[in-house]
């Protein structure tokens, strides 16, 4: 039978820097973001929002993997809300996930039976009655979201998303108390390291293949401690047993001492939230109406953020 064997030994250091690695310091995509940092106004307040689920690649020539899933909906709406609220935002996110503000856009197999040609056959139009929502979206884009105010930097792996995570922090630590970190990515617990992985893709005539995944190594704590201590940190815990989210909240908060976890539930994390933060404060945070929770669970994060961290 095929098996799958999961090493719970606690990761050795230098398996991180193959993570850390996994992505060259002269990526586009970092460049991209040195380039967007500098332009920043001196005063100006940045988050660094990551979205979407990893992918663990099981052959080096990647066929099959396993994905950590997530279509990216608590980033995307997150990110628009920062935006809202002034903040210069890098979203890393998972390629193909949700984008802030694109994803309102009708979805591509309704996309063609909403537009119009014009009697002049000259361009496209949307349908009369989804012109106003287009023409509401097009403009809160181009306010809240021109190139000095939102950079999207994509990842697809494991690897890749630790690795760009740590690069983009150390690119932002010298804004130090400017910065908010909002990890918001479903990111994978196993992987396989790349010196384990077979060069093609695993065939069925090879009999039943056995995969043993290593644990991803954790980078929480060296992001609190060394790369942006001084920033505010906030990270999100999901389960689906009510009796466990409390503890694994205040847990998290005491193994890695960073600010503010975003404690949910699988069934009603659309509607309410729970805001643990350092110092044993709790803030429940229910929808209101028709408005997303993104919103509301981003106006806390900005004030806690002016009030404890943030310096004119």
């Amino acid at each position: 039978l095929a098996s799958i064997i999961i090493d719970l030994q606690p990761p050795p250091t230098d398996q991180l820097s193959e993570f850390l690695s996994a992505v060259p310091a002269d990526d586009s995509r970092l460049a991209d973001a040195a380039a967007f940092i500098s332009q920043l106004p001196a005063d100006a307040r940045v988050a660094l929002v990551t979205s979407g689920g990893t992918k663990v690649p099981l052959e080096a020539q990647t066929v099959r993997f396993i994905d950590n899933f997530s279509v990216g909906s608590r980033g995307a709406l997150s990110g628009e809300a920062f935006l809202r609220r002034g903040y210069a935002t890098i979203f890393l996110h998972r390629q193909g996930s949700m984008l802030p503000f694109a994803h309102r856009l009708p979805p591509a197999e309704q996309l063609l039976g909403r537009l119009l040609v014009p009697d002049s056959q000259v361009g496209v139009a949307f349908q009369p009655d989804y012109r106003p929502e287009i023409a509401s979206l097009l403009k809160e884009y181009r306010q809240l979201a021109g190139p000095n105010h939102l950079l999207l930097v994509p990842y697809v792996t494991v690897q890749e998303y630790l690795s760009l995570l740590h690069r983009l922090a150390e690119l932002l630590a010298p804004l130090s108390g400017r910065v908010l970190l909002y990890l918001a990515a479903a990111v994978s617990d196993f992987y396989v390291p790349f010196g384990s992985l077979p060069e093609h893709k695993i065939q069925s005539s090879a009999g039943e293949p056995s995969i043993r995944l290593h644990l991803v190594p954790k980078l929480l704590g060296n992001l609190v401690r060394e790369t942006l201590p001084g920033s505010l940190v906030v990270t999100f815990k999901l389960e689906t047993d009510e009796r466990l989210l409390k503890g694994k909240a205040k847990g998290a908060l005491a193994n890695y001492g960073h600010h503010v976890v975003v404690a949910n539930l699988l069934q009603s994390r659309r509607e309410i939230v729970w805001l643990y933060c350092r110092g044993g404060d709790c803030r429940t945070v229910r929808r209101d109406g028709a408005d997303e929770i993104e919103g509301d669970i981003v106006d806390f994060l900005a004030d806690y953020h002016c009030k404890h961290f943030f310096k004119n």
